[in-house]
């Protein structure tokens, strides 16, 4: 800004103008001071006269001679300068307490030369006082702010940060200049982007509403991850305009982990108070020092009764230098490997652990005691006996299966041999009639030993999967007896052994299976036999007594049983064996070095028949060569005053039939095919023979048989299928159909029914049998 004076050729006018001036100038609330070019003073206003103590000598003087400006240095060249640039200038300058603002502004005259400076003064000692007092007090408040050690950051409407102390600088070791007017949520990373702190900040502002104090997270640069409690308030401004927020961080981290240890601490108390296992520790001299529920439940003892006393009251006697070297290896600093031992509880029981040691150190990190975890593994440890009896127990099961396989190759083979034997004597050219009878005899006695074998076998199957049928009837127990006898007597014969029977005088009634229960007696008669040196005595008894006089307990079905007991001679049992001797494969001594050894499945069988007939048996010996007797007994009926005879059914008599049956035999085994249709042809039926489903079906155009004799077996479409077929041929309709197969469980029996089978042989089949079922077709 450049002043225009006029001036002095003025004349008159000018005069009128310079009055005007001087009034205008006095007027003027500043003091103003006019110096020429000659930096002379020219002119001065009231103001400036009151304020330096000037007076119209002072006009023509020097500036420098004003005592307010002697001590502004380089006057002169200032208002040079000034004049030079057109531009004005401005320094403080102190009088004693007093502050001005000196101001030199270059004026232009009217003819637009420079005709020198203008002077002002303006009193700012009252401001400054005021912006020396603000200055003190903002240090002031900074250095406070930088001697409170949790954070602090003044952020403003727009959350920016504009202010922070020290303290939360180093927090986000940021400086001042790189945190200036950036968002909060910007620095460092975004973690503190988080909606719910945004708008607490925000209602601050709006409506200074009360902060709810927030805990938060972060992760710093040098201090790592922090748990930090955040608060705020909201410093107003004059007008209620631009209001900021004062922003307070607390680090709680140490106040968090301490709070998570104690709460961790309370939950290991509760654990080691709620804990089966005994959880006690004790120190250096062994001296028990604490004592949890879980001890007392194991030992038996309460705290206050071990807590103080020496950890050897629950260490037997010939164990006390286990206790020893734990002490030593614990003060050695040694590690102490995890062991089972033996403890004595409060009664004087004794008790199997499994103990783990481990060290308690001090603060310092010295070894000060220890603690030991106690558990019982007493059902363990008699599991363990248990399993390896039963292990001792598996390995003798295999030995015995082993010699069971071995026994079995033994025993199929032996009527094997003779079988051969007679093959090879019906191949001789000079065969005679004797030699045929001798191999015929030969055959269908070893035949039966081995269906006899496999039938043992398949009834032992059913009985331990429960799927055997017993066909009760009403039966005299003489009759039992008798086929029993009839059975066996070969077997007695054979060995030159006395049998003698003694059987009640009246006649002892069962409801049971026959067939069954005369298969117990006859296998217990033929053990007999076994275990007996040849010309030895078997005796047979049979008495009904009551259940109470019997057992000493009421168990039977019925209130009367009947006592069946074999008695032999033999090589006895030794006691070790008794309780085995039902088991499956079970023999008493090697049954390999007896050439009527067996499979050992004969007890095996008894028991489980005479169990399904809800009965029991059992075995008694005074020892080895002292023979054995088998007792079983069976629920009866009462016995009949006058003793009665058991009618014999009358024998079949087998006749050829009054006309021819035509039978088809379809068995993919040619050999039994062939020799099943010769033997049909030989008792007078009209047989043919085919060797597949295909060959089957082809020849019913020139043979429609009434019976059909079918394998399961066939290799292009099984019996099931091809029955299913017969069945719903028109021209076949009433045609008989056998299902022969060597599968005989209750299974294939239902599943041939249901393809459509009228009956069910397994193979081999009883020839007896098979014509009696032909006959009655």
């Amino acid at each position: 800004m450049t002043i225009r004076l006029p001036t002095h050729n003025d004349g008159a006018s000018a005069d009128s103008v310079n009055a005007d001036l001087g009034d205008i100038f006095d007027t003027i609330d500043l003091s103003i001071v006019v110096v020429g070019r000659d930096f002379t003073v020219t002119r001065f206003n009231v103001g400036a006269a009151a304020l330096l103590g000037l007076t119209p000598s002072d006009i023509g003087r020097s500036p420098r001679d004003i005592p307010l400006l002697t001590a502004v240095i380089d006057l002169e060249k200032l208002c040079a300068q000034v004049i030079a640039d057109r531009s004005p200038f401005r320094r403080e300058v102190r009088d004693g307490d007093r502050w001005f603002l000196l101001r030199i502004a270059p004026y232009t005259r009217s003819d637009g030369q420079i005709g020198g400076t203008v002077l002002t003064f303006t009193n700012v000692t009252a401001f400054r006082a005021s912006l020396e007092q603000a200055i003190y007090e903002r240090e002031y408040t900074k250095a406070i702010l930088n001697t409170v050690i949790d954070p602090l950051v003044v952020l403003d409407a727009d959350l920016r940060v504009q202010t922070a102390n020290r303290a939360f600088y180093a927090m986000f070791q940021l400086s001042r200049e790189e945190t200036q007017n950036i968002p909060l949520y910007d620095l460092v990373n975004y973690e503190w982007n988080t909606p719910r702190l945004w708008s607490l900040l925000k209602e601050i502002i709006s409506d200074n509403s009360e902060f709810q104090t927030l805990e938060a997270e972060h992760t710093f640069p040098v201090i790592g991850r922090r748990t930090l409690l955040l608060n705020a308030r909201r410093l107003s401004r004059e007008g209620n305009v631009g209001h900021m927020i004062l922003l307070a961080f607390q680090d709680i981290t140490e106040r968090s982990v301490a709070e998570e240890a104690r709460a961790t601490l309370a939950t290991l108390a509760a654990i080691v108070e709620s804990s089966d296992d005994a959880i006690i520790s004790k120190d250096l001299t062994g001296v028990i020092a604490s004592w949890n529920n879980g001890a007392q439940r194991l030992f038996g003892y309460t705290a206050e009764e071990t807590v103080g006393r020496p950890i050897t009251m629950l260490i037997p006697p010939e164990r006390l230098d286990e206790e020893t070297k734990i002490l030593e290896q614990l003060k050695r600093g040694e590690r102490i490997d995890h062991f089972e031992t033996v403890r004595m509880r409060k009664d004087g029981s004794r008790l199997d652990i499994s103990l783990t040691i481990s060290p308690v150190k001090d603060t310092d990190g010295r070894i000060v005691g220890a603690s030991k975890v106690a558990r019982d593994i007493s059902e363990r440890k008699r599991a363990e006996k248990a399993l390896r009896e039963y292990a001792e127990e598996l390995k003798d099961a295999d030995r015995r299966k082993d010699e069971f396989l071995a026994i079995l190759a033994h025993e199929l083979r032996n009527p094997l041999a003779p079988i051969r034997n007679a093959v090879e004597l019906l191949k001789r050219p000079n065969l005679t009639v004797e030699h045929f009878q001798l191999a015929r005899e030969i055959t269908e006695s070893q035949l039966n030993q081995m269906v006899r074998l496999v039938d043992d076998l398949l009834d032992l199957s059913r009985i331990s999967q429960g799927k055997i049928e017993l066909k009760k009837e009403r039966v005299t127990l003489k009759s039992i007896v008798d086929q029993a006898l009839e059975t066996s007597r070969p077997h007695v014969e054979a060995a030159g052994h006395k049998l003698t029977v003694s059987l009640p005088p009246r006649n002892v009634y069962l409801d049971a299976d026959p067939l069954r229960v005369a298969q117990v007696l006859s296998n217990l008669i033929n053990n007999a036999c076994k275990y007996s040196a040849n010309n030895g005595h078997i005796e047979i008894k049979a008495n009904v007594e009551t259940a109470e006089k019997g057992r000493g307990e009421a168990v039977a079905v019925s209130p009367m049983e009947l006592v069946l007991s074999v008695k032999d001679t033999g090589i006895g049992i030794a006691p070790e064996h008794l309780r085995r001797i039902f088991e499956l494969f079970s023999q008493v001594g090697s049954a390999l070095n007896r050439s009527q050894g067996g499979l050992g499945i004969g007890l095996a069988l008894v028991r489980g028949l005479v169990e399904q007939h809800g009965g029991s048996v059992e075995a008694r010996s005074e020892g080895l060569g002292k023979g054995s007797e088998f007792i079983v007994r069976l629920p009866a009926g009462p016995a009949f005053a006058e003793e009665s005879a058991i009618p014999s059914g009358d024998e079949t008599v087998l006749s050829i039939p009054s006309r021819l049956k035509r039978i088809l035999v379809i068995d993919d085994n040619k050999i039994q095919a062939r020799s099943l249709e010769l033997l049909l042809k030989a008792m007078g039926f009209d047989a043919r023979s085919v060797y597949d489903a295909k060959s089957a079906l082809a020849i019913l155009d020139e043979f429609l048989p009434q019976v059909a004799l079918i394998d399961i077996g066939l290799p292009d479409i099984n019996g099931y299928e091809l029955a299913r077929r017969l069945r719903g041929l028109t021209q076949l309709k009433g045609i008989t159909l056998i299902a022969q197969t060597g599968w005989g469980r209750d299974t294939d029996r239902e599943e041939a029914r249901q393809a459509g089978f009228d009956h069910h042989l397994t193979k081999p089949i009883d020839h007896q049998v098979l014509q009696n079922l032909l006959l009655a077709e």
